[in-house]
């Protein structure tokens, strides 16, 4: 192999290990912790209910419940998102007896929100159907960033990376998970069904959120893997993270001083 072909091919490594080591970053920061949780609420939502755009010319969205099965064996629609038809003139939300207790009040809504609650339906459809190669993949991702941060620990003489990576994603998913019902709650009284899916979801990403700040928050609480330091630069003391740098030398502050004039 030619000297040109081996630099294109070594610079196609280096580019590759960089992007995968950018995604890694960023799956492992406080944005990635929400979408973990978000993925947690669409897989809880696919367990939950299906959700439907089709049926009948009026149908615009029908929510069923998989809690609520009939005698056929099937899910029940839980709530129904209609076109006018029949003697309902307007569009409006059929509730199902059956499941809540209360007799379907037909509730009015405006064409605009019919078609939301449409495109919505559409969207969360398609989610419900691919939500389970997403948690797939983020388990994937997820047991590749602790191999990553047990490496990490190997090197530095540490064990704070493993411990804050598998503490924080037990934490996120509880957190989603815990989160969920309450997102849920309130997407129903806002708009049932549509909204009780996506309110999931938003209480799976907040909750997501949450679990990566509390786990880092204890372990810096409790100092772990870190210990007092001079730093060699400025002769002030300060709190050297052992699991995030070799050296120990110089503080923070030094160190970016000394970094920008490389």
């Amino acid at each position: 192999m030619s000297d040109r072909a081996t630099g294109g091919w070594q610079k196609a490594v280096n580019g590759l290990t960089s992007a995968t080591n950018g995604i890694s970053n960023w799956w492992s920061s406080k944005i990635g912790d929400s979408v973990r949780g978000g993925v947690t609420g669409l897989a809880q939502n696919a367990r939950n209910y299906v959700v439907s755009t089709a049926g009948r010319n009026s149908n615009i969205v029908n929510v069923f419940d998989k809690a609520s099965i009939s005698s056929r064996g099937n899910p029940r629609s839980w709530i129904r998102v209609d076109a006018p038809h029949g003697n309902v003139d307007f569009h409006h939300i059929n509730v199902n007896k059956a499941i809540t207790g209360v007799k379907d009040p037909h509730i009015r809504i405006t064409p605009a929100t019919a078609k939301a609650a449409g495109a919505l339906g559409k969207v969360a459809e398609k989610a419900n159907a691919v939500a389970r190669y997403l948690s797939i993949m983020a388990m994937i991702n997820d047991a590749y960033q602790v191999g990553v941060e047990a490496k990490k620990d190997y090197d530095h003489g540490t064990s704070r990376n493993t411990i804050q990576t598998l503490g924080t994603k037990a934490a996120v998913y509880a957190g989603a998970s815990i989160l969920y019902y309450p997102g849920a709650a309130v997407g129903t009284a806002i708009f049932p069904g549509i909204g009780t899916y996506y309110g999931g979801i938003a209480g799976s990403v907040v909750g997501g959120a949450l679990g990566h700040e509390v786990t880092k928050q204890a372990l810096d609480k409790m100092q772990w893997d870190t210990v007092a330091a001079t730093c060699r630069e400025c002769k002030q003391e300060f709190q050297w993270k052992k699991y995030q740098d070799n050296d120990g030398g110089c503080c923070e502050k030094c160190n970016k001083g000394i970094k920008s004039k490389l």
